[in-house]
């Protein structure tokens, strides 16, 4: 019976049958139901309980020491190949689940970032989470070499959501190369999702400038996982990426550019030239794009079909106008 179909039958009843209607129901209601729906408090005072109902639920958030002690043994086990390899600690059946946990530590970290007090702890335990998901994408850590596709949040989301807590505390800059040196530690060998994360932080003039002085001490002193070795030229590449990014947030799109040669060194030039003009043709800049691509040729540099093709369109374009 639908609530207009109730309201109908009800009509006409004198108080003394709404009063066994409402007796009987009661009865009939479990007393889980009852404790949980809190109706004793609807009966007692109908119009205070639904005026309450109307008021946002303040939702309890989790519990920071318990979390942390979880998280910590989670990665512990993780390290020691207790989800994957067979052993004494982690039954079979339960190994499948770390996907779980792991997810509900995302969201519950997630959470915690309304709680100005927890942010330090936070930050340190996304961080930790984010570096063992991806020591898994080379490592049997998990039946799954594929984690965060595992956990259905992107490695991206996860950097940008560490990020974002990194920078919320802070009580400095510090924060910048902090995010940076997760980048170059994790990102692999094309990390230009990750890298747009941080992008979309250094929101202000003053905080690009301040990423481009961490880009050059981290160029300089770039950071060692401590379980596996980051290949350097995918380490500058990204701090090449980066630069030339925040270069053109700036509006300073030579120097972005002179940037990105100094840096970049994965692959041949023509590899650095693709990477560059791929760049410049998302940032929708032509004439630099021609400038570029132009500046490679004359060089010698033998560049791809693709981009010999995109060349003649733009150049007959200019040249129609």
């Amino acid at each position: 019976m639908k609530i207009g179909e109730l309201r109908d039958a009800i009509t006409g009843y004198s108080s003394e049958e709404l009063r066994l209607v409402i007796v009987e129901l009661y009865r009939r209601i479990p007393k889980r139901v009852v404790e949980e729906k809190n109706l004793d408090s609807l009966i007692e005072d109908p119009g205070e309980f639904l005026e309450a109902q109307k008021k946002p639920k303040v939702k309890e958030l989790p519990d920071l020491d318990y979390l942390a002690l979880e998280i910590n043994e989670f990665i512990d086990d993780a390290l020691q190949g207790h989800y994957f390899a067979p052993n004494s600690f982690i039954r079979k059946s339960e190994r499948p689940k770390w996907r779980f946990h792991v997810k509900r530590f995302h969201r519950e970290l997630v959470t915690l970032m309304q709680d100005p007090e927890a942010l330090p702890e936070v930050s340190f335990l996304l961080e930790r989470l984010f570096d063992i998901l991806c020591y898994a994408e080379n490592i049997h850590l998990f039946s799954s070499s594929e984690p965060f596709q595992s956990i259905g949040v992107s490695k991206a989301q996860f950097y940008g959501d560490l990020v974002t807590a990194q920078r919320a505390a802070a009580a400095d800059l510090g924060w910048i190369r902090q995010a940076i040196d997760a980048l170059l530690c994790n990102a692999g060998s094309f990390g230009s999702d990750l890298i747009r994360q941080l992008v979309d932080q250094l929101t202000t003039n003053p905080l690009r400038e301040e990423g481009l002085r961490a880009i050059v001490q981290a160029y300089q002193h770039r950071p060692k996982p401590r379980e596996r070795k980051p290949n350097p030229d995918d380490q500058a590449s990204h701090l090449a990426e980066l630069a030339l990014r925040l270069c053109f947030g700036l509006g300073e799109h030579d120097r972005g550019i002179a940037f990105f040669h100094k840096y970049h060194r994965r692959g041949d030039r023509e590899v650095r030239i693709y990477c560059l003009l791929q760049i410049l043709e998302e940032y929708q800049l032509s004439d630099l794009w021609l400038r570029e691509y132009e500046v490679a040729h004359q060089s010698g540099v033998q560049l791809r079909p693709r981009l010999r093709e995109k060349y003649g369109g733009l150049r007959s374009q200019i040249d129609a106008t």
